[in-house]
């Protein structure tokens, strides 16, 4: 079984509620927020409600790769056996920028785990863990020509582009480390649940945030080795839009995230 697991986005909601049954599980979290108080009290909260001690923070904000850069510097002693990257944000009715001049939701949602996933993969290849992104079925085909949305953006589409990118390199990772014994797949967690997204983009919602944790938490724990590679809706395996399966957008995907995120550097 695995043992240290790091949430990013784990300070309220879906992250918030998994990084709890995990650790009622006993795994130690290493949970990622953007606020420091929120961090604080998300640590407090976890250890009061299940009385597990091995809960530790990390801030860093997804927007910025320098921030994400300093954040694994901060890690670098720390074994990671399993990488949920869970963060997300809303596309707002205005098209911004991220601290790197970047459509901001693409970046916090989808670049900002590219970057992540690359620096913390030493680790979890060390440890033959896993990799869990955490996606959706609220899909948009990605216009490599429109690919930063300055020609009529629309926050909804800025969302769903950012997470069938999260798919696409999912399916590619995946590919990469077929010969490893780490495993990497997505899923689609629950629709509309009740989360700051949610509300956000459509004001409402339909479903309890528990019945989000559930799924994730299955693909952390399951000894099931066929996930690899795959998406799921909830706890089925399921289908994403065409694209993902494309191997020419892909690559052009694979090469612009290498590029914009500086990876290797």
């Amino acid at each position: 079984m695995t043992s240290d697991i790091f949430i990013t986005g784990a300070t309220d909601g879906i992250g918030k509620l998994t990084a709890t049954h995990l650790a009622q599980q006993g795994f130690c979290i290493h949970l990622h927020g953007r606020s420091e108080t929120k961090i604080a009290q998300t640590i407090k909260d976890i250890k009061s409600s299940t009385k597990n001690t091995n809960i530790y923070g990390y801030q860093a904000d997804l927007s910025s790769f320098a921030d994400i850069r300093k954040m694994v510097d901060e890690m670098a002693e720390i074994p990671i056996d399993v990488l949920i990257n869970n963060a997300g944000m809303a596309g707002g009715e205005e098209r911004k920028v991220s601290h790197d001049g970047l459509e901001l939701c693409f970046q916090v949602n989808y670049l900002s785990t590219f970057l992540l996933t690359h620096l913390l993969l030493p680790k979890i290849q060390e440890s033959q863990g896993r990799i869990v992104n955490v996606s959706s079925l609220g899909q948009y085909h990605i216009d490599f020509n429109n690919l930063m949305l300055e020609k009529e953006y629309d926050g909804i589409r800025a969302y769903r582009q950012s997470k069938i990118a999260m798919i696409m390199f999912t399916f590619d990772l995946a590919e990469k480390l077929k010969n490893t014994n780490v495993i990497v797949t997505c899923l689609h967690p629950g629709s509309m649940l009740n989360t700051k997204i949610a509300q956000e983009m459509f004001g409402k919602s339909r479903g309890s945030v528990n019945q989000g944790v559930e799924p994730i938490v299955r693909l952390v724990t399951t000894d099931d080795k066929n996930i690899h590679g795959k998406f799921f809706n909830g706890l089925q395996e399921s289908e994403a839009l065409p694209q993902a399966y494309d191997r020419e957008s892909r690559d052009k995907l694979w090469a612009i995230s290498e590029k914009l995120t500086e990876f290797a550097k």
